[in-house]
This record gives structure tokens, sequence and C-alpha cells, in this order.
């Protein structure tokens, strides 16, 4: 996508599963799970995404800062 004299690239890293209830905190479910639909186990899918930003012959990386120590479900 460009924007203006920027080109941006998202790049997706990963994806994973929470619980719904953790990542939208306070929000009731009847609100969030229709932007995100839960599966049985109530997770929901998340992406860990960066992006790459080129202006003027400089490359920026905008990365999510999310760290290396995750476990798996």
């Amino acid at each position: 996508m460009d924007l203006g004299e920027i080109e941006l690239h998202l790049l997706v890293a990963s994806r994973m599963k929470f619980d719904g209830g953790l990542v939208f905190g306070v929000v009731p479910k009847v609100v969030w799970e229709r932007y995100k639909p839960a599966d049985e186990r109530n997770l929901v899918e998340m992406a860990c995404v960066g992006m790459i930003a080129r202006h003027r012959g400089k490359v920026i990386l905008c990365e999510t800062g999310i760290g290396a120590s995750r476990t798996r479900r």
C-alpha cells in the first residue's frame, strides 16, 4: 500500500489463539464476538503483525514487541 511517498507492507509473523475473555477484558462477549468469533473453547485467533515502511531509500521495520517467550496452545 502507498501512503503518499511512503510504501507500506504488512507482515504476518504468526497466528495464535487466546482466551476471548482475557483479550477483550470487560467488554461483553456479545459485543466482541460480532467482530472476533470464538471457537467452542472460547478461543479467538489473533495475529502477530509487523510492518515495513519504505521512504526515500530508507527502510523502517515496525514490530509488535511480543518477544520470543510464549507458550503454544
